[in-house]
């Protein structure tokens, strides 16, 4: 069974920042699928991932998957060693 379509799902945002302004301005839903220009490619992800990935340090990967209680403990995990005390 297909889940139903999202407002905004299929839309291309040219960054990251313009995928957030469309949802502020409810354009788009939390969990629609749509994809951003990274470079000259295009990434498939949620705009709840990208609010998601806001805060962590720029120079880390973007995560672009499910969060479970289990992936965040090892994300924060992975943010802790990483960065230490201070950033996390």
């Amino acid at each position: 069974m297909r889940e139903s379509a999202q407002k905004g799902e299929g839309k291309i945002f040219g960054n990251p920042n313009e995928a957030i302004r469309a949802y502020e301005g409810g354009f788009i839903d939390l969990h629609a699928k749509i994809k951003y220009k990274v470079h000259d490619s295009l990434k498939d992800t949620t705009i709840g991932r990208i609010i998601f990935n806001e805060i962590f340090p720029d120079d880390m990967d973007f995560i672009n998957l499910t969060i479970t209680k289990k992936s965040l403990e090892k994300i924060i995990s992975f943010v802790y060693r990483k960065y230490g005390k201070e950033r996390t």
